[in-house]
């Protein structure tokens, strides 16, 4: 069944912008570079920015600053890109030490049980 991974975060203050926005554009790269141990890709879809809303809105956020939306088809395909993947454990290496904090969910849709 199809899964949704989403991962929301802080950065450090301390955070060089302009390096952290190059790394967060090697995320779109996961589509083809990321593959299986048989060649195939698995990343099916990833959308992500900054939380762009303010006011009421804005504080529904709670002071969270960035998204990331990946989409597999199985929870395995999910399973092996954050445990497995040389691509994302590179990318994971570089991306932890910008972090003050981050959330992960995943979830399948319209599944509720």
């Amino acid at each position: 069944m199809p899964v949704a991974h989403i991962i929301t975060f802080k950065l450090k203050e301390d955070v060089d912008l302009p390096a952290a926005r190059k790394l967060f554009e090697r995320v779109y790269e996961f589509k083809e570079i990321c593959k299986k141990p048989d060649g195939t890709t698995y990343v099916k879809a990833i959308r992500g920015g900054k939380q762009v809303t303010e006011g009421l809105l804005g504080q529904l956020a709670k002071g969270w600053e960035y998204a990331f939306l990946f989409a597999f088809e199985f929870t395995t395909d999910l399973e092996y890109f954050l445990l497995k993947d040389p691509e994302h454990q590179k990318f994971a290496a570089d991306f932890r030490p910008l972090l003050a904090d981050a959330i992960a969910l995943t979830f399948e849709d319209r599944a509720f049980e």
